[in-house]
C-alpha cells in the first residue's frame, strides 16, 4: 500500500529501494494513492453488473468510498502520526464492508 510505504521513504531511498514514495516523493505518492483508490471504487462498482449484485452492494461501495476518504484525511505529507489508524483500521473496515454488503445483497434476493 502506498500510504503505508510512506513511513519507509527515507530508508527506501538510502537502501536504493524503488518504492513509489521513494521514487516520486511523499506528496506525489499521496496523490497517486488517491487516484488508485478512485480506480478501486470504480472497479468495485463495475463488479456489480458482472456479478449480478444490486443496490445493497452498491450502497457498500458508497460506504467504501467514504472510508477511503476518511483514510486519506488521516495521512498528510509530513504527518504520518495517524498512519496505523488509516492503514490498519480503515482497510480492515473496508474489506469487511465489501464482504458484508456483497453477502447481504446475495442473501436478500
Amino acid at each position: 500500500d502506498i500510504l503505508y510505504a510512506l513511513q519507509d521513504l527515507d530508508f527506501d531511498r538510502s537502501a536504493g529501494l524503488h518504492s513509489i514514495p521513494a521514487r516520486i516523493g511523499a506528496g506525489a505518492a499521496l496523490v497517486t494513492a488517491r487516484l488508485f483508490h478512485l480506480v478501486t471504487v470504480g472497479m468495485l462498482a463495475a463488479v456489480a453488473p458482472a456479478a449480478d449484485l444490486g443496490i445493497v452492494y452498491l450502497s457498500g461501495v458508497g460506504v467504501v468510498t467514504v472510508l477511503l476518504g476518511y483514510e486519506h484525511s488521516l495521512v498528510r505529507e509530513g504527518d504520518l502520526s495517524r498512519l496505523n489508524t488509516a492503514f490498519f483500521t480503515a482497510n480492515g473496515y473496508i474489506s469487511c464492508a465489501v464482504f458484508l454488503f456483497a453477502l447481504t445483497d446475495i442473501l436478500v434476493r
